[in-house]
């Protein structure tokens, strides 16, 4: 059981995308997919680089297969492949614009500098999904009013911080509490 004396969170190991979405496949944040999405808002930082949005950016191809962006990924279609996969600097990235195409596309999403999914340590994390605890009620019990995503759609973990105790203590409340459910 998680409790504010539960060791810290822990890395337990870094996977690659390819592997994430065979494992996790209906996580929001496995930013790639084996199917096509239809987005209509395409949105990308690098307008300065090229006024045309480069196809190149839309699928990676690697080991015979063709990965897309995951629907659910807003990131900026230049963001989801050339940083956050690839991890490519702006320099990098400029050279591709050069050459309308991508330069680490035929490299396999397989390889050691492209594990970039980070998977929990399990004994030093708890599954809490079985307790269907939604974020509407999370900030409501710990009386969080802050929004989770910043203006430019980042990550907001570290406004939660000073809330961590009362999260940990509510989950432990709710964990020693049997929930029953009407027969239908």
């Amino acid at each position: 059981m998680l409790t504010q004396n539960s060791p810290p969170c822990a890395v337990g190991e870094k996977i690659d995308y390819i592997t994430a979405l065979e494992r996790f496949p209906l996580r929001r944040n496995v930013i790639i997919s084996i199917k096509r999405s239809d987005r209509n808002n395409i949105k990308w930082r690098y307008k300065k680089y090229h006024n045309d949005l480069p196809s190149f950016l839309f699928s990676i191809k690697s080991d015979n297969k063709t990965y897309y962006q995951n629907p659910s990924d807003y990131h900026e279609i230049d963001n989801w492949k050339c940083r956050r996969i690839f991890c490519c600097n702006s320099h990098q990235f400029k050279q591709c614009i050069e050459k309308n195409e991508c330069i680490k596309n035929s490299d396999s999403l397989y390889k050691e500098e492209y594990k970039n999914y980070i998977v929990a340590n399990s004994d030093k994390w708890q599954n809490t999904e079985s307790l269907r605890i939604t974020l509407e009620e999370i900030c409501r019990e710990v009386k969080f009013n802050k929004e989770i995503v910043t203006p430019c759609n980042q990550h907001n973990a570290l406004r939660f911080d000073e809330y961590k105790k009362a999260l940990l203590e509510y989950i432990e409340r709710r964990n020693n509490t049997v929930i029953t459910y009407p027969h239908s």
